[in-house]
């Protein structure tokens, strides 16, 4: 449970009724005055408690009563720093060994000792003072630890107003870790000096941690600062954030053999004084970190300054102005290894130069390096090109060194690489040009990799063949649009970030290979910061978003363009799918319903114009096929007409025409008759034979009847009359 940075300021005994079961209590960065004597009474389970910068609380038997945390059998932890409040306060010794099983603690830093009664605590192993500048402490005498002899690690931080530890305090435990960190009035080389009350201990882990005069702060180690170290059997050694510009070779020889961590980061040391070599005589080391150096902009010092420093130091002779030349550097002749070095982590981030001696050093030294940290180490292309990565290395970090480009040979075959960061570079240009995807082909087993912010635009469709054991890839911060590089062979692929890209579709291709992956095992991609459109083009590869097995991190806060440049947040898939169909849907559906409604109505009009005129279409079609046909006659009457009329009649009236008709109009008046039985050329369409009649008589004379149009062509005779009317501007019927 935590309650921190609240404005708690009384625990009763009721504030944590029913609590049992808890293990861990954090109350601190509150405004406690007052805790209740039972108010811990149900925590016979807890192991750590946290009631620290509580500053108004104070070390009292008022505020922590002798039986407080008498509930608390079970205790391991315990954090009371920044409770002392006033100046002359105690440390709360009745209080605190009520607690048989406390193994650590951290107090506040008092010019006084711990009573008597913490001999009690058999268990206590690790003491810290001064956590969060809660420190008033002015020196550490030899009795300092005489009520807490059973102490195995001991953690003094931001004292500043600590100016003396007496060695022969330290004659009173057994440690085996020892820190000092932030103690401006106790610098590196007093710490040092120190350790006389320290030989042949059983220290095994010494932190020197920014520990410099803040008036003049550059330092340089010699052999003579070293005299006190090199017969503890120490584990490890960090001395970091100290301001060092430089360390001889001697004081890296008199180091001891013990070593297998050595931290040397944050302070001021230059790549060109160092060679690796120097440190293969520690034959048992297995860590070296010299990461971040050049990296602090300190206030600049007058001579008024130096001057005051000088007189009061007594030995200034191993001292630098920061802005001076530095001593000459290590030796870097390569000295006769005592043993196969085992030297398999190097840490050299924002060292400039050191990554690229390293490169240079491997082989000769026979080094077998699994981790190499070369981030910010301006280790640029040319030494990319020159030289391989070892062999050995599984991880790899050569993140913002200006890289433009990676050869082929720089990774060896039959490589170990299982993790390689080369973000924050300008690989953008030369990846794109890799079309058979050759500059990672050898990384068979490589897990992660890390390609974001290097200007990639565009990736070739097989750039990842090669990495066939791939699980984690980050391409961010990069100017990616279409998203058509192939993940056909990485099935072990867990993790994809595209965030922060400027991707607008996805192709099938690829959308195929990352639900083949879905389908295996548990797929996660991050797209977001992405203007995704959301339009009609866009929809398969949201309807695919939605739909496939792949996890898209904060899938809900996905950003959603529209082709009017405003963008929103997508929100629920579904339904912006569902929106996005609908809306596209109807565009569809109303282009669709607009061009059949056009056709059906073009089709109307056009059935509804044949129908209208159909028998004038049809009069100028066999008008025309009889003239082209040649069934038109000469004229042979004055009126330029072969016959004077045609007879339009059906088989009721046949016999009428052919012997009345005939007879009365032909052989008593004279006149030229045209009909059917008679005149129609046989076996010709009778359709043309009417058309070519009526176009040939004066007059179309039909026998009209009650049965006149029931005959097969009587209308179509009657009707073809009319068009000669229409066509011809003359009285055919």
């Amino acid at each position: 449970l935590t309650l921190r940075r609240n404005l708690l300021k009384k625990i009763t005994n009721t504030t944590f009724f029913g609590l049992r079961n808890l293990l861990h209590l954090d109350i601190s960065a509150n405004q406690i005055k007052e805790i209740d004597t039972g108010a811990f009474q149900y925590f016979n389970n807890l192991i750590s408690l946290d009631i620290s910068c509580n500053v108004v609380l104070g070390y009292t038997t008022r505020t922590l009563h002798p039986l407080l945390f008498s509930p608390l059998n079970s205790l391991t932890e315990l954090f009371i720093h920044g409770v002392a409040g006033r100046r002359d306060s105690v440390y709360p010794n009745k209080t605190l060994i009520q607690m048989a099983h406390l193994q650590s603690l951290s107090v506040d830093g008092l010019n006084t000792e711990f009573g008597p009664e913490l001999l009690t605590l058999r268990n206590l192993q690790h003491l810290e003072i001064g956590s969060n500048q809660f420190c008033k402490l002015r020196n550490i005498p030899v009795t300092f630890f005489e009520n807490v002899p059973f102490l195995k690690s001991f953690y003094l931080m931001e004292c500043y107003s600590l100016t003396y530890i007496n060695p022969a305090a330290f004659s009173k435990v057994n440690l085996q870790t020892l820190t000092f960190q932030s103690l401006p009035n106790y610098d590196l080389y007093d710490a040092l000096n120190v350790l006389i009350g320290l030989q042949n201990s059983s220290l095994t882990v010494l932190r020197l941690v920014h520990l410099y005069n803040n008036t003049f702060e550059c330092k340089t180690l010699r052999a003579d600062h070293a005299r006190y170290l090199s017969n503890l059997t120490l584990e490890v050694l960090d001395l970091s954030d100290n301001w060092l510009i430089y360390i001889s070779s001697d004081f890296i020889d008199l180091l001891p053999r013990s070593i297998n961590k050595l931290i040397l980061k944050d302070n001021r040391l230059a790549s060109y004084h160092y060679s690796l070599s120097n440190f293969t005589v520690l034959y048992n080391l297995s860590m070296l970190d010299v990461s971040y150096q050049n990296m602090k902009t300190r206030k600049q010092i007058t001579s008024y300054e130096y001057n005051i420093y000088v007189s009061n130091n007594i030995d200034t002779s191993h001292d630098r102005d920061c802005e001076a030349n530095p001593p000459m550097g290590l030796d870097k002749t390569t000295k006769p290894l005592e043993s196969r070095p085992r030297l398999k982590i190097i840490k050299a981030s924002y060292f400039n130069g050191f990554g690229a001696s390293i490169i240079l050093q491997y082989q000769q030294l026979k080094l077998c390096l699994s981790y190499l940290d070369i981030y910010n180490s301006f280790f640029s292309t040319v030494y990319i090109g020159k030289f391989p990565l070892p062999k050995s290395i599984k991880k790899a970090l050569m993140a913002s060194n200006y890289i433009r480009q990676i050869n082929v040979g720089f990774f060896p075959r039959n490589n170990s690489l299982e993790k390689l960061d080369l973000h924050d570079n300008i690989l953008g240009p030369s990846f794109a040009l890799d079309v058979n995807g050759t500059i990672f082909e050898r990384l068979e087993k490589l897990l992660y990799l890390n390609i974001k912010m290097n200007l990639i635009s565009e990736l070739p469709k097989y750039f990842f063949n090669g990495l066939v054991k791939l699980q984690w890839l980050r391409l961010s911060n990069n100017s990616l649009q279409l998203v058509n590089t192939r993940f056909s062979n990485q099935n072990d692929l867990k993790y994809i970030d595209l965030s922060d890209n400027a991707i607008i579709w996805i192709a099938k291709d690829v959308r195929d290979d990352l639900d083949g992956i879905a389908f295996l095992h548990p797929l996660y991609i991050d797209l977001t910061n992405n203007p995704l459109p959301c339009t009609c083009s866009m929809l398969d590869v949201l309807h695919w978003m939605e739909g496939t097995k792949a996890v898209f991190i904060n899938k809900d806060i996905l950003k959603c363009h529209f082709d009017d440049g405003s963008e929103e947040h997508i929100g629920n898939m579904t339904l912006r799918l569902q929106t996005l169909q609908r809306w596209c849907a109807t565009k569809s559906i109303i282009i669709v319903i607009c061009v059949a409604s056009m056709a059906v109505i073009g089709a109307l009009v056009g059935f509804a114009l044949l129908y209208r005129f159909r028998w004038r279409l049809r009069y100028i079609r066999h008008n025309l096929m009889t003239r082209f046909a040649g069934f038109k006659p000469k004229a042979t009457l004055d009126n330029g007409f072969k016959f004077d009329a045609y007879l339009l009649y059906t088989e009721e009236t046949r016999k009428f025409v052919l012997r009345d008709c005939v007879r009365e109009l032909e052989e008593k008046r004279g006149h030229n008759l045209c009909f059917e039985d008679r005149n129609f050329m046989p076996g010709s369409p009778i359709v043309s034979g009417i058309v070519s009649a009526v176009n040939n008589s004066h007059k179309t004379v039909p026998v009209v009847t009650p049965e006149f149009y029931e005959g097969d062509f009587s209308e179509y005779g009657v009707k073809m009359a009319v068009m000669e009317e229409i066509f011809k501007k003359r009285l055919a019927l």
